[in-house]
């Protein structure tokens, strides 16, 4: 019955265990943690400069039939014009999804469909970025980068995530309204 009150006023999924485990640490306040916060957001923005600067040039380059770098062209000619079309579409769609229309369906509609295609050219850049760093200095170099970035980044971020739940206690709340 008490589980189930505290699900109605907060709005939060509650099991008997995860209430009796937020109401232990209902008195503990850690401090902000912003060390691992900085971290997860310098490690994440390296790895997307990185992946945008490598894959995107050789995307872009290809595309246009330039040759950065002294490298030639990966994959055919078509998908590279192919990608590129699609990107620039999904940031048109955006674009007026976003600015000209009001409309929140529209809204909806073109902010998944533009997701969906944003996520497919991500993973599509981050080969690439992958494949030019395999030309420029061989497969190791861009391996061990790619999963220490995204390794630390990782740990930085669920390591946040963590601190941050319990600084959120919404039990904290109501135990406050109750003074």
């Amino acid at each position: 019955m008490q589980t189930e009150l505290i699900r109605l006023r907060f709005g939060a999924a509650f099991t008997q265990k995860t209430l009796l485990e937020k109401w232990r640490h209902i008195h503990e306040q850690p401090s902000r943690p912003w060390l691992f916060d900085a971290i997860s957001q310098i490690t994440g923005g390296l790895l997307t400069i990185l992946t945008l600067v490598l894959g995107a040039t050789r995307l872009v380059s290809g595309a246009f039939g330039w040759h950065p770098w002294g490298l030639a062209p990966w994959g055919p000619h078509w998908l590279a014009v192919t990608v590129t079309a699609v990107v620039v579409t999904a940031a048109v769609l955006m674009y007026l999804g976003v600015v000209l229309f009001d409309d929140h369906e529209w809204l909806l509609v073109t902010g998944i469909l533009a997701g969906m295609v944003v996520m497919i050219c991500a993973v599509y850049l981050l080969w690439l970025a992958l494949v030019t760093g395999r030309d420029l200095m061989g497969w190791s170099v861009p391996l061990i980068v790619t999963i220490a970035l995204v390794g630390v980044f990782t740990a930085a971020s669920v390591l946040t995530s963590r601190i941050n739940e319990k600084r959120n206690n919404p039990l904290r709340a109501a135990l406050e309204a109750a003074r």
